[in-house]
């Protein structure tokens, strides 16, 4: 099967400010009381450092993504960014309502009547707003890692669902609530009716070969059942199982960070990926003078197995996440593999081959689905 071309895609961290403290939490202001908002001018640089004709030249689409922290904590920001970036499209040419791609990630809790009417309006405005929502299960899954929010995200997620019927809830998975894996997928179908939704572990963990077997257990129970209700589409709406028939061959950057990915902090500087630059790994430069080039040239080289023997040997190496700035970050190295996740991602796989083996789910491509084409 031939992968899509991939978009580029453009980050902006607006705020590092957020109204929950999520104990997993990985961004390194997390907790911190000065935490930095983007100023206007540096929002506007931003977009424009990559909204231009060079950009539109080398990639058929820009995907823009805007985070926090909570990126509704500064919603009048957030509200004079996208206001921008229509202007812009305007002004270059390009039609919004068909070319302008913005996605937003959000803990659901600040969806205010005024936040609502303003997303309903924009739904109407561009070619493609989509917000996700952080949800990691039931009630007391949820509670007890992201600071007691359930509650909050439940009064306005029935709104959610019916505005953003292709929207995706993000979930985590540590090593506290892995026990709770299937229960928290039953409750994503059976109670909350959920199309779709995306869970996975953290790449910290730690993990060890006895949450392997947990999360095991765990997947088996979920992989039978959805074998049970084949038109739920397992594979095509959800990232819990890997569709084994898809491979990532030969020398490939998996992940895209420094490849087709930049984010853009608070002060204006560029990094290759939003973990990057939420850990500040790897800085490109400041948004005033542009990216230094010669540093993205590592992550053009990068290889998939990096000559590592006990990868080589893995039968499943052609289907391992590989997050390069979390290798940064455990061995000081893109090109240096972690395998903190090791033990895991092999279960996730012996799992997905399971039930590969015995599905006949047909996977549609995101662009397909959504009935996007290209900026032509």
């Amino acid at each position: 099967m031939k992968l899509p071309q991939l978009p580029f895609s453009v980050t902006l961290m607006l705020t590092e400010k957020c109204n929950l403290r999520c104990k997993y939490c990985y961004e390194v202001f997390s907790g911190n009381m000065k935490a930095k908002t983007m100023p206007r001018e540096v929002m506007r640089k931003g977009i424009d450092r990559y909204l231009n004709a060079e950009t539109l030249a080398l990639h058929s689409q820009i995907n823009w993504d805007f985070v926090g922290g909570e990126v509704f904590v500064e919603f009048e920001l957030l509200r004079d960014a996208l206001d921008y970036l229509i202007q812009r499209y305007r002004e270059l040419g390009l039609c919004p309502k068909k070319h302008l791609h913005i996605s937003l990630c959000s803990n659901g809790t600040l969806f205010t009547p005024e936040v609502r009417a303003w997303c309903e309006q924009m739904r109407e405005r561009i070619g493609f707003f989509g917000i996700s929502v952080s949800l990691d299960g039931v009630k007391a899954v949820h509670d007890s890692q992201r600071s007691g929010s359930f509650d909050a995200l439940m009064e306005t997620f029935e709104w959610w669902k019916k505005t953003f019927p292709e929207g995706n809830t993000k979930g985590t998975i540590v090593p506290e609530t892995l026990p709770h894996l299937f229960e928290n997928v039953k409750f994503f179908v059976e109670d909350l009716g959920l199309p779709r939704f995306y869970i996975n572990p953290t790449f910290e963990g730690p993990w060890t070969e006895r949450d392997a077997e947990i999360y095991g257990e765990q997947l088996i129970a979920c992989a039978e059942y959805f074998l049970g209700r084949p038109e739920y589409g397992l594979l095509q709406n959800s990232n819990l199982l890997m569709p084994m028939h898809i491979r990532v061959e030969g020398k490939r950057n998996w992940c895209g960070s420094g490849t087709h990915m930049r984010a853009i902090t608070p002060d204006g500087s560029i990094y290759p990926c939003l973990r990057g630059a939420t850990s500040r790994l790897c800085p490109l430069g400041p948004i005033d003078t542009g990216e230094d080039r010669q540093k993205l040239v590592p992550f053009f080289l990068y290889t998939k197995y990096n000559d590592d023997k006990e990868c080589d040997a893995c039968e499943f190496a052609t289907h391992c996440p590989s997050c390069v700035m979390q290798w940064k970050e455990d061995t000081g190295d893109i090109y240096v593999r972690s395998k903190s996740l090791c033990p895991m991602t092999k279960v996730r796989c012996l799992v997905s081959k399971f039930y590969t083996e015995h599905t006949t789910e047909t996977l549609v491509f995101p662009g397909e689905r959504h009935g996007e084409d290209s900026m032509d």
